[in-house]
């Protein structure tokens, strides 16, 4: 998952192979305190990986 602001990050996944899968809205980030942030939920299958 990447902040869907971020696009070094976005960019980063990208080259990794990682697609895109649904965005997750209004995302509490505890660690920052009270934000909210819309995340890019990502993935890559372990045969997608491999074959690579």
């Amino acid at each position: 998952m990447h902040d869907v602001n971020n696009h070094k990050s976005s960019r980063v996944m990208d080259k990794l192979g990682l697609a895109p899968v649904r965005t997750a809205r209004h995302v509490h980030l505890k660690l920052l305190g009270d934000v909210y942030r819309d995340e890019l939920v990502r993935r890559i299958t372990a045969d997608e990986w491999l074959t690579r």
